[in-house]
Formats: structure tokens, C-alpha cells, sequence
């Protein structure tokens, strides 16, 4: 099978498959090593909802303004860099400043499905729904 070859779908399969396996394996091993700071942040979550969505409000309204500042702050530097005639260095800093703000946003991601397993899965009071009966 040359390089120039499409990839077979028992390729794809695999590929798939490996994928899974990792990011599972990946969280696993994140709910192991931050079980106890979880668990405190679910407990305050459960105890004072409203003070937690604030707070959660409050970070995520910070990250916008990173970001914002950070677009301004590299629009600045590319001036300045292209002026200078560092044209590689401003291609740099902009995939640099992708590349990380695509990590922040997945590990955000993943901090959400992680948060959401875990209330879900420590819940003590779950019970099934039941259904309504109908006075007659």
C-alpha cells in the first residue's frame, strides 16, 4: 500500500476507535487526578447555584476580554513587527495565538462534559420520574 493510497474504511474504523479509546482514557485519568477539587466545586455548585453560575458568568466574561485584548494587542505588535520587516515572526505569533486559543476552548469543553458527568454521576437523591396519577 503506497502513501498516496485513500484510507480504507477498516482504517478509519481503527482510527475512530483509537480516538475514543484515548480521549475516554484522558477522562478517566482527569477525574482521577482532580477528583477532590471536583468535588468541592460540585458541592458549592449544589449548595449556592446561584453564586456559582455568577461566578462561572464572571470567568467566562474575562476570557472574552482576554481575548479581545489579546486580538488588539497582536494586531499592535503585527504593525510594529511588519514595519520592522519581521513578517515570519508576525505568521508566528498569529498561529501561536490560534492554536492556543483553540486549547483554552477545548479544555474549557472539556471541563463542562466533565462537570456535567460528575453531577450527574454523584447525585445521591436520583430517582427515576414517576408518573402523575390522574384523580378520577
Amino acid at each position: 500500500m503506497g502513501e498516496d493510497d485513500e484510507p480504507t474504511f477498516g482504517d478509519r474504523l481503527v482510527g475512530v476507535l483509537y480516538r475514543f479509546v484515548a480521549l475516554f482514557l484522558v477522562g478517566a485519568l482527569v477525574l482521577l487526578v482532580l477528583r477532590r477539587p471536583l468535588e468541592a466545586v460540585l458541592t458549592r455548585a449544589r449548595q449556592r447555584p446561584g453564586a456559582s453560575l455568577l461566578s462561572e458568568l464572571i470567568v467566562l466574561a474575562a476570557l472574552v476580554a482576554l481575548l479581545v485584548v489579546s486580538i488588539v494587542l497582536g494586531i499592535v505588535w503585527s504593525i510594529l513587527f511588519g514595519l520592522l520587516g519581521l513578517g515570519l515572526l508576525v505568521g508566528t505569533y498569529w498561529f501561536v495565538f490560534v492554536v492556543l486559543w483553540v486549547v483554552v476552548a477545548f479544555v474549557l469543553f472539556l471541563l463542562v462534559l466533565l462537570a456535567a458527568g460528575a453531577i450527574v454521576l454523584t447525585t445521591r437523591n436520583f430517582r427515576a420520574p414517576t408518573a402523575v396519577k390522574a384523580e378520577a
